[in-house]
């Protein structure tokens, strides 16, 4: 299976979603099925997302996380920010 992301030795991404619109159910059930196994596989360990500030976005996306942490057992750590600032002192945080 092909790598998430072509680098190794990647642990922590850093998403800025600030001008996605919402995700949507397909892309919810892509995320879940595709990417999140392959960010296992791949050793990545923490996900920071930058979004825009509506709470819709925010919910449903942490939604689509809690299932896969109890569906796949998906033990990479994600969390969402307002801002570039927080979400990279949160990936900078010992794990």
């Amino acid at each position: 299976m092909q790598t998430l992301l072509p680098v190794h030795s990647i642990k922590w991404v850093l998403s800025d979603s600030q001008k996605l619109n919402n995700v949507t159910i397909e892309d919810q059930q892509w995320l879940k099925n595709e990417i999140f196994p392959k960010m296992i596989e791949d050793g990545i360990t923490k996900v920071a997302r930058v979004v825009k500030e509506d709470i819709f976005t925010y919910i449903s996306f942490e939604n689509l996380v809690e299932t896969a942490y109890n569906e796949n057992a998906f033990e990479v750590k994600i969390a969402q920010f307002s801002s570039v600032s927080s979400a990279l002192a949160w990936l900078r945080l010992p794990e």
